[in-house]
């Protein structure tokens, strides 16, 4: 009620940054609360969202429920009367979707007579349904959505860390499987009972991903109840400051000392920061307490905690023998220290990729860290050692030097790499090398301005290649790309200067479903999209075609094409049945 009372106040202060000019801006307030949006300014137009309609509602709940399904009579019908009892209700809708679509058709009953049980005023009550839903789950999916309630609200997490970090944390079963596999299984899972929301997407693939604020409500709840998580953040909740008695800690605001660590469990296993960044102590100044206090800490993650000057990790940092994951994102790290390797343990060493930051020098033997599965960081400027680190998954970012001296067929389990290459003297970049990495699936490899790619036909031994960007120069595309890349479903195109019309060639990539022709890609003035062209593809995205007079589409191309992106381009006339999937810049 109090935070109620000062939004008039809080807002009359943030408005000035609007300033009010007569040109049809408006700031949009989202709120479930209607005194809040009635509150905020008296000027204001309070727009209230209706629910759906019984059609509206039904079309919502078959694409949920019966993805996977086919629909007979029986099963339309215990929907209907099921999906009514939603109230319009979107966020009921898609749960309760979402939570039979994983039943079979003859369990459907047993769960809605559950349903009914929970039942007031002959409507479903929003609390019962998401918490039969988290019931639903198995112990390991339990485990992997309460671990969301650390996430701030509204936080768009990267997946690709929450998958490690289920991994790190021990929630992912140790068997055949890949475990990052398992993970990304447990994510879809969750995501298709809507439990979890997609976020954005690149390279084809869910890369962040949210939770509505009731569902973080009940992980958080249920979370509490099992003392798996604590948060901390004294300005939203002061009474936090009381003693840390759970083994996972996740910190959103108040870091203003080091007096608090002596109140948390000495044997924490997992300890995150969010968006510390201008808060004191500094990174430098608190780690090394953490080091000496936390031994058993499995999970360190600081991302955005200081942003003022580079630093280096302390040399205690060997002393957390147990550590599996180090995230140190946007924390300007400048050096690692060789203690590091003393840490047989860690899987993920996460130092960012902004090119922008300090550059993050490891320990030239960096290949003693055997159990390493993922080290990301702009890697420029220094040789590293990774021969020998079988279990390596993700290398990115490495340059040429670091490359030319390594031998890719000792990495057996690489799946992801990034390569810059500047200084190699022979400027045609060949893939040879590359070709010896069975099993990558994601490749990035940006060229300097005066190297060149000889050819692509080496790529054809990756028969596992999905996801290919290439950044740099190339005389022309092979002809038979198809034939040479017949599994990739994202390609990413930049800096290439083809003279050539490209799309003859990329549109018989049957499996392609995102294409993106970045800076420099085409010099030319038309292109044209034959009949049949590009089947699958979805998401196209052209950079700066400024010399481009005329896009010539024939009829039955880009028959799926659902966003179309157009950055930079010249004065042409866009086809009138791409209108209607031109996405907005901003």
């Amino acid at each position: 009620m109090t935070d109620r009372i000062k939004l008039p106040e809080a807002w009359a202060s943030l408005k000035r940054a609007f300033p009010d000019n007569k040109n049809g801006s408006r700031v949009i307030i989202t709120t479930r609360i209607r005194d809040v949006a009635e509150r905020s300014d008296e000027r204001n137009h309070v727009h209230e969202l209706r629910f759906l309609n019984q059609e509206e509602s039904w079309q919502l709940f078959r694409e949920k429920a019966f993805w996977n399904l086919n629909i007979d009579e029986g099963l339309e019908k215990l929907g209907r009367e099921t999906v009514e009892k939603c109230g319009g209700l979107p966020l009921a809708i898609v749960v309760l979707g979402g939570l039979l679509s994983t039943k079979k058709p003859q369990e459907w009953n047993l769960v809605c007579d559950n349903i009914w049980r929970h039942l007031s005023n002959d409507s479903i009550q929003i609390t019962q349904l998401l918490a039969l839903s988290f019931n639903d789950l198995p112990y390991q999916l339990k485990l992997c959505f309460l671990y969301i309630s650390n996430f701030p609200e509204d936080f768009e997490i990267k997946t690709e860390k929450l998958i490690r970090l289920w991994v790190a944390e021990g929630y992912i079963p140790h068997d055949e499987e890949i475990m990052e596999d398992v993970s990304l299984n447990y994510l879809n899972e969750l995501i298709n009972r809507s439990l979890i929301q997609k976020g954005q997407m690149r390279l084809g693939m869910v890369t962040t991903c949210r939770v509505h604020d009731l569902l973080r409500d009940l992980a958080i709840q249920k979370a509490k109840e099992l003392n798996l998580v604590q948060i901390y953040d004294e300005i939203r909740n002061p009474a936090h400051s009381s003693k840390v008695s759970c083994r996972r800690q996740a910190i959103y605001s108040g870091m203003k000392g080091t007096l608090w660590l002596q109140q948390c469990n000495p044997l924490l296993r997992s300890l995150l920061f969010f968006d510390l960044y201008g808060e004191s102590p500094k990174v430098e100044q608190f780690i090394p307490t953490v080091c000496k206090r936390f031994r058993f800490l499995r999970v360190l993650e600081f991302e955005r905690f200081s942003g003022e000057f580079s630093w280096s990790l302390p040399k205690d940092i060997d002393k957390l023998i147990h550590l599996k994951y180090l995230g140190l994102r946007d924390t300007l790290i400048e050096n690692i220290p060789e203690s590091i390797l003393n840490l047989s343990n860690l899987e993920t060493l996460d130092l960012g990729e902004d090119l922008w930051g300090a550059d993050a020098f490891l320990p030239t033997e960096i290949w003693k860290l055997q159990s390493l599965r993922h080290l990301i960081g702009p890697f420029t400027g220094h040789y590293l050692q990774i021969d020998n680190m079988t279990n390596l998954q993700t290398l990115k970012l490495v340059e040429d030097d670091t490359w030319t001296k390594t031998n890719p067929e000792k990495l057996v389990n690489l799946r992801e790499l990034e390569l810059s290459v500047y200084r190699e003297r022979e400027k045609k970049f060949n893939f040879v090398s590359i070709a010896k990495l069975k099993g990558i699936k994601i490749l990035t490899v940006t060229l300097s301005n005066d190297h060149f790619f000889s050819t692509l036909q080496p790529l054809s031994y990756c028969r596992y290649l999905r996801h290919l960007c290439l950044n740099g120069k190339m005389e022309k595309l092979p002809g038979e790309m198809h034939v040479l890349l017949p599994n990739v479903e994202s390609l990413w195109l930049g800096k290439s200067e083809l003279v050539d019309d490209p799309m003859p060639i990329l549109e018989k990539m049957v499996k392609l479903t995102e294409l993106k022709l970045g800076y420099g890609c085409y010099s030319g003035k038309k292109m044209v999209c034959a009949a049949k062209g590009f089947p699958r593809l979805e998401s196209l995205t052209l950079i700066m075609a400024k010399d481009l007079e005329e896009w010539q589409i024939e009829d039955g191309a880009l028959p799926v094409l659902r966003g179309l992106l157009l950055a930079g381009h010249g004065q042409f006339k866009l086809p009138e049945r791409l209108k209607s999937v031109l996405l907005p810049l901003w």
